[in-house]
């Protein structure tokens, strides 16, 4: 049985949701033409399937170092992937601020004397030009993460550089994304995702990629580059077809951790309703395989409720009635939409 506790914990920690206005939506889509996109084609990957365990190497402080592709029956590696020594943001021609830790093996580099627009030329290149030199850059620091699929067949390596501003909040990001099979083959890619990066999911079959982004500014009142929004958003990318299936674009939201059962991707929403007074919670449940959404909101207080999640919907604890239980269903009671494709 699963409660919305044991939901919130795990680890997808998603800011999720919101971009508003539509220079926002026009940077989005920016961010998606087919020169940012690279999927492998089948004829360049190797045939058949092999059944390969997924080894994700960590250093002392639990930061992956490095993947490892092993052969379940003989125990040979077939296949490594080195985590820090193919960060693509190592190289740059910027003054480094600190040396690398153990914490965080990356460069750090100091921007004060580096223009904004050689900045964005070089590093955020689908960045819209508008109000570029009233945002000054003056730090960056490179993030970093590993995340395999439920089923252990797919695992995303992902690298964000992080621009900081005046005040020590983040204003911009530039996000480098690679898909790995469990052969070690790279399936997917993407790079220059200006909105950066907050955390990721997989779904099961390796398709579906859900993953925050945005989310600038900082609590010091910094600027923002461009038209990215200060505010945190969520996409959802058919890694098959390179194309973005859903994304959400409300003001002032935030999704709260994802996960997969059923088939079906969970999100769950965090609601304020317009004089703020009442607080919500919204259930997001994808299933891609019918190309449908489901949403259905709920009080806040509800959520302690939460019992359970099915193949078709939720059940919660009566709120007065000692072990009864109320469902509702994706088809009877929830709002459907249709998943973009």
């Amino acid at each position: 049985m699963k409660t919305l506790y044991f939901i919130s914990t795990l680890k997808l920690g998603l800011l999720w949701a919101l971009l508003v206005a539509l220079p926002c939506v026009q940077t989005l889509m920016a961010q998606y033409s087919n020169r940012n996109i690279i999927i492998t084609p089948s004829q360049k990957l190797s045939e058949g399937e092999e059944d390969n365990e997924i080894v994700i190497n960590t250093n002392s402080n639990e930061r992956p170092v490095s993947i490892e592709f092993v052969c379940k029956t003989s125990g040979d590696v077939c296949s490594r992937f080195d985590v820090q020594a193919n960060c693509p943001f190592e190289k740059l021609p910027f003054p480094i601020l600190e040396r690398k830790s153990n914490t965080n093996p990356f460069k750090r580099y100091n921007l004060e004397k580096v223009s904004s627009k050689q900045i964005v030329e070089l590093l955020l290149p689908n960045l819209p030009f508008e109000n570029i030199d009233t945002c000054k850059m003056y730090s960056t620091s490179t993030r970093y993460g590993v995340r395999k699929s439920e089923s252990g067949n797919y695992v995303i390596v992902f690298y964000t550089l992080v621009f900081f501003g005046e005040g020590g909040g983040a204003v911009a990001a530039n996000t480098y994304l690679l898909k790995f099979n469990n052969k070690g083959e790279r399936i997917f890619a993407m790079k220059n995702m200006n909105g950066g990066l907050g955390d990721l999911i997989l779904t099961d079959d390796g398709r579906y990629l859900a993953y925050g982004y945005g989310g600038f500014g900082g609590p010091h009142g910094d600027c923002v580059v461009g038209s990215i929004p200060a505010y945190d958003g969520i996409n959802i990318i058919d890694t098959h077809l390179g194309l973005v299936v859903f994304n959400q674009l409300e003001h002032h939201k935030m999704v709260l951790p994802a996960m997969t059962m059923h088939r079906k991707l969970i999100l769950s929403n965090q609601l304020k309703a317009t004089l703020q007074k009442d607080l919500y919670i919204e259930y997001i449940a994808f299933d891609f395989s019918q190309n449908k959404l489901y949403r259905k909101k709920f009080l806040w207080e509800e959520r302690v409720r939460l019992k359970d999640i099915t193949a078709t919907g939720f059940v919660f604890r009566h709120p007065t009635i000692k072990n009864k239980e109320v469902i509702y269903l994706y088809e009877k009671d929830f709002n459907q939409e249709p998943l973009k494709h």
